[in-house]
């Protein structure tokens, strides 16, 4: 993730503008405001822009804890949000 200006990243990773913008820091609300989640450091997380436009927009949101799961065995699998 980066957070400022994207253009090292998008450097060091030798991919567009447009690429870069979903991997953007940005802050996740665990519980969603929409839920009554509070904006509290318990509540907050650093997550890219790809995982918080997404996360929220299932029929089921999933727990943090089950979506970093969800996160980690695509990874594994090569199926997640790839640089190259």
């Amino acid at each position: 993730m980066w957070s400022g200006s994207s253009e090292n990243f998008r450097k060091v990773h030798s991919i567009s503008e447009r690429k870069a913008r979903w991997f953007q820091c940005t802050a996740e609300h665990l519980l969603a405001v929409s839920s009554g989640g509070p904006t509290s450091s318990s509540n907050v997380v650093a997550a890219c822009k790809f995982c918080n436009s997404r996360r929220h927009r299932t029929k089921q949101v999933l727990a943090p804890n089950a979506y970093r799961q969800k996160v980690l065995n695509r990874m594994e699998r090569g199926r997640w949000m790839q640089l190259e």
